[in-house]
């Protein structure tokens, strides 16, 4: 995974070209960016800037990434506000580029609308926070009743096992 998307178009195809060709050297696959969602912390003071079908086509066919994350409404962390995914974006280059798509910022998305990306042309999605969310809940919940005789590995146990509980809810969709 390589994310130039903070990039000038032109600068993030320049050095997505560079990892390609590194990767392809070792036979390792490249998913690229392209659309700049927000910072990691779920802040929705920066505009996102959607990717366009032209963009997606150009970067694919520089860059020859394997994958392609996308922004079409979609943020990282925890939305301030209710997601509005353009799923059409999504179908449009899907359709312009034949490349898979890649969802970031998947947690808080309904699995209604996360199954009607997946029709589209999404075949990734990345669920990093509602995972971190699930973890931490299941640490607290085990350590909060046994504050002096918690022992850590147990405590990672429990995370773990609520983060694989999430991690099938989405392998439903």
């Amino acid at each position: 995974m390589y994310d130039g998307s903070k990039l000038p178009l032109e600068e993030n195809i320049r050095k997505t070209r560079e990892v390609v060709a590194y990767a392809r050297e070792r036979g390792v696959s490249v998913e690229g960016e392209l659309g700049y969602l927000n910072k990691e912390d779920g802040s929705d003071e920066v505009e996102i800037v959607c990717t366009t079908v032209a963009d997606a086509d150009h970067y694919i066919k520089e860059t020859e990434v394997d994958a392609l994350a996308i922004a079409v409404g979609n943020a990282h962390g925890l939305y301030k506000r209710k997601p509005d995914i353009n799923l059409k974006r999504i179908q449009e280059i899907h359709h312009e580029t034949q490349t898979p798509l890649v969802l970031h910022g998947s947690s808080g998305i309904t699995k209604e609308i996360l199954g009607g990306a997946f029709s589209l042309g999404i075949r990734k999605i990345n669920v990093n926070t509602e995972l971190a969310i699930a973890g931490s809940q299941a640490a607290y919940g085990y350590i909060k009743d046994r504050l002096d005789s918690a022992r850590f590995e147990i405590v990672m146990t429990a995370a773990k096992d609520e983060m694989k509980k999430t991690v099938k809810s989405f392998l439903l969709i």
